[in-house]
């Protein structure tokens, strides 16, 4: 018997949404092991939102690899992300700083294999849009920031 469409791409989701999850787990232990120091205030049940775990993870993902990516070319004592997640209202307001020493302006990667590196950041912004919300990007001073907002009304 044929699996129906919409249970492979149910299981597709399934398999895709726990290999985020193994590799973030592991994502935040070299975090720590690196001496990287994570401050974060977070104040949001998802649970009780209807934004997808497999978007949590493309942005909560994303949002880390490019902050660890940087601090471990910092000294010790620069390494730091710091990454407030608040609810005000009907938003999901995700706020995430930290220092760097190198950054292209264009925000394009650095990493020699440009086929499955850089997109980051445009996940981030594709979600944010898909919840009617935005995402914004400073830097400078050796300081990154990076905003999203998430709409809960969409």
């Amino acid at each position: 018997p044929l699996i129906p469409s919409f249970l492979r791409l149910f299981i597709r989701h399934v398999i895709l949404y726990k290999k985020y999850i193994d590799y973030y787990k592991i994502k935040l232990s070299d975090i720590k092991n690196d001496g990287i120091t994570v401050n974060l205030d977070f104040d949001v049940d998802f649970s009780e939102t209807d934004i997808s775990e497999y978007d949590l993870c493309g942005i909560f993902g994303n949002i880390f690899d490019n902050a660890y990516e940087a601090c471990k070319e910092l000294c010790d004592e620069e390494r730091l992300i710091t990454m407030s997640v608040k609810r005000h209202m009907d938003m999901i307001c995700i706020f995430c700083e930290n220092k760097y020493r190198h950054i292209n302006e264009d925000l394009s990667t650095g990493k020699k294999d440009k086929k499955f590196h850089g997109i980051g950041l445009r996940r981030i912004r594709t979600i944010a849009q898909k919840y009617n919300g935005t995402s914004e990007i400073s830097f400078g001073n050796g300081v990154f920031k990076l905003s999203v907002l998430l709409n809960l009304q969409t």
